[in-house]
């Protein structure tokens, strides 16, 4: 049996499960399935009469984005793969060149932001920026799994980026080596300066200040050292939690 058979047979017994499970007294069954039962059928449409072959793995993922599209902009669906890159990211430290990543359609790659002290933010590149190839190879069309897979790799390797970036309308290349990137999700008031974060906001009065930016795996860990600095260093009397 075909494999693309075997994957619309395992969503339509999805269906039937969650037919199975819903209450009596909630929804009627065959109402259930009236409703879902067009993505069947669009589906038979789309590899009759579509100009190019279609893989059932992308019409199951353009389905499963479309639900949630609709619901509001936090709501996201993980393949296997995305989830492992989810979760090493959700540590705190990963490796690459330090990046944060969206996707624009049919442009390639965003640059959401650059993550502070990585190779990416040694390099130069920019939120903003758009990633028009990776290693050569256009991601006008490109899946974001896949162009955060070529991103990522081993430290010490390097990957080749061709950037254009909107606020000058200038294409260039950059050549990064991938390292080991630690997210730093606590920070303070201003840089110093040798671009330290300063914390301590009110020297007179011995005031300090600390912004977190998002909770990770190292946060606590970076939020106590800071904390502890900041009574040896200064015996700070009070402190400001942002």
């Amino acid at each position: 049996m075909p494999k693309r058979n075997i994957i619309w047979i395992l969503v339509a017994g999805v269906v039937a499960l969650l037919l199975w499970k819903v209450p009596e007294g909630a929804v009627r069954r065959d109402a259930l399935y009236t409703q879902f039962s067009p993505l069947l059928d669009v589906r038979v449409q789309v590899l009759k009469h579509y100009v190019e072959p279609v893989a059932d793995e992308q019409l199951l993922k353009g389905a499963i984005d479309g639900m949630l599209n609709h619901l509001d902009p936090y709501c996201a669906y993980f393949s296997q793969r995305e989830y492992e890159q989810f979760n090493k990211q959700a540590k705190g430290q990963f490796y690459g060149i330090g990046i944060e990543v969206t996707r624009l359609p049919s442009e390639g790659l965003l640059i959401v932001s650059p993550i502070e002290g990585s190779p990416a933010f040694h390099a130069g590149l920019r939120a903003g920026d758009h990633i028009t190839a990776i290693d050569g190879v256009k991601t006008d069309h490109m899946p974001l799994d896949k162009g955060v897979e070529m991103i990522s790799g081993s430290p010490g390797t390097s990957v080749r980026l061709t950037v254009m970036r909107p606020s000058t309308e200038e294409t260039f290349d950059k050549t990064i080596t991938r390292g080991l990137i630690t997210v730093r999700t606590v920070r303070g008031w201003a840089r110093d300066g040798d671009w330290q974060w300063d914390y301590l906001i009110d020297p007179e009065r011995r005031i300090g200040y600390v912004r977190i930016s998002r909770f990770e795996g190292q946060t606590a860990e970076q939020f106590d050292e800071v904390v502890r600095d900041l009574l040896a260093r200064h015996r700070t009397r009070g402190l400001v939690l942002d």
